[in-house]
């Protein structure tokens, strides 16, 4: 994704573990969102697809070849990723909806969200434990 780059806490598996979880919260609701901020209608991502997008973005998570395997490094990311949803859920900037029929979650950016990301405020609109 365009300017993912420049995203601080996407430099390295280290920089990603090591970063305060309201850069990783601001990273999550950029990856998930920013591309499709101008479309109408209620937006959504699940959390396996935030995962793959962490994981192709981070240098020591990405995928080689044709046919290969989840990096072992990928329950980690996983985990950091589904927190970060929380602090996103807790600053009601998300809506996160667990499915019935398969294991895992959705998130539906809210108003409030949508608001934050389009005026370039979603650090501010954070307020994570320390």
């Amino acid at each position: 994704m365009d300017g993912a780059d420049q995203i601080p806490c996407l430099a390295s598996l280290d920089a990603f573990t090591g970063a305060p979880l309201r850069d990783i919260a601001a990273a999550v609701l950029w990856l998930a969102f920013a591309e499709d901020l101008a479309k109408d209608g209620p937006l959504t991502a699940t959390g396996t697809a935030i995962d793959d997008q962490v994981m192709a973005l981070l240098p020591e998570t990405q995928r080689t070849g044709f046919i290969s395997f989840a990096p072992a490094d990928a329950p980690l990311v996983s985990q950091i990723v589904s927190e970060a949803v929380q602090v996103l859920e807790l600053n009601a900037l998300v809506i996160r909806r667990w499915f019935s029929e398969r294991p895992g979650y959705g998130i539906t950016i809210t108003r409030r969200g949508r608001g934050a990301l389009a005026g370039g405020t979603v650090p501010q609109a954070i307020v994570a434990p320390g």
